[in-house]
């Protein structure tokens, strides 16, 4: 549980080491202040309604802001974080 767990390929490493010779073509200084968003898969379907104000079909929709907060306490094990490791 407190060791490392993973032991990289010669594969892997030949691409960790390229990765590291030219990450800093890929740099990018992001100013204070600027405004993020968080990318999350999936969509809220809405309502598309008649002129009479009546749902009369569904469309995908993005997700409201509230949605795309995490929610706090809800993270379960993954891959990141696997159940046991700590």
């Amino acid at each position: 549980m407190r060791e490392r767990r993973f032991i990289a390929t010669e594969e892997q490493e030949r691409f960790f080491a390229v990765l590291t010779e030219t990450v800093s073509s890929r740099e990018e200084v992001i100013s204070s202040g600027s405004v993020l968003w968080r990318a999350q898969g999936g969509c809220n379907w809405e309502d598309i309604l008649d002129e009479a104000g009546d749902p009369i079909a569904e469309e995908p929709w993005c997700y409201k802001p509230d949605r795309m907060k995490p929610v706090e306490g809800s993270a379960t094990d993954g891959r990141a974080n696997p159940r046991g490791i700590l």
